[in-house]
């Protein structure tokens, strides 16, 4: 949970950790440097900036839309963050662990910068990501507690048992569905609820928090820690 110093409120799902304070912002060695100048040239400096520029965007009761959309970048900038976070060694991102061979397809993608496979198949045929803005209709937390989230990756299956991972900052979600469909055609044609287009524009509907109840879990285990420290705290003075 983020404020305007800087640091975080950090919090685990496991119930005997208690809530701790600092900028959380973990590091290891994972590319060389002109490997991340080339993810932050090609892709970081647009996924970052989109929400960022609020020229042209559109605000409804249903959905946010962002004019002059390019969804190649943005659809790598987000496969870039879940590849490095399957790749990655350290226990915070230990949700996502790809196949090694799904890895190489994944990062030969980004390095290429297309998300085409082959002349039949497309990387975005089998992970479908959807973007929303987490809203919550009961009332019980306040937006500015829903923007102030911010999660590591949490991983799930879906109703056809599909897997599913999932991240949260600044308000929106950020959704991988991993599919392989019931046969090349389904899977080239088929789409998912929310999932990025290539068009010109794109709209990141507005979902309800409720709609994921890792997610609420998360959010309620967070809350009672913060009560419990802030309880242990007026007690030492």
């Amino acid at each position: 949970m983020k404020r305007q110093s800087g640091q975080l409120a950090k919090a685990s799902m496991n119930e005997d950790e208690s809530l701790e304070i600092g900028n959380s912002d973990p590091k290891e060695y994972l590319l060389c440097h002109d490997c991340e100048q080339f993810v932050s040239t090609n892709y970081e400096q647009y996924g970052v900036r989109l929400f960022k520029n609020p020229r042209g965007v559109v605000k409804t009761d249903d959905y946010i839309e962002f004019p002059n959309f390019k969804y190649e970048t943005y659809y790598l900038y987000l496969l870039s963050v879940l590849w490095r976070a399957s790749v990655s060694s350290l226990p915070e991102f230990t949700e996502v662990d790809l196949p090694g061979e799904l890895n190489d397809i994944v990062r030969d993608c980004i390095r290429n910068k297309t998300v085409k496979i082959n002349e039949k198949l497309s990387i975005d045929n089998f992970f479908r990501i959807s973007v929303f803005r987490l809203v919550d209709s009961s009332g019980r937390y306040e937006d500015k507690v829903i923007k102030g989230l911010l999660s590591t990756f949490i991983s799930t299956k879906n109703n056809k048992n599909e897997t599913v991972f999932y991240f949260i900052n600044d308000g929106f979600l950020v959704q991988y569905v991993f599919t392989v469909g019931d046969s090349e055609e389904h899977v080239q044609n088929s789409s998912n609820y929310g999932q990025l287009t290539n068009n010109s524009s794109v709209r990141f509907f507005k979902e309800d928090i409720a709609n994921f109840p890792d997610l609420v879990e998360l959010v309620e285990s967070l809350i009672i820690k913060a009560k419990r420290k802030k309880i242990k705290h007026l007690k030492s003075i």
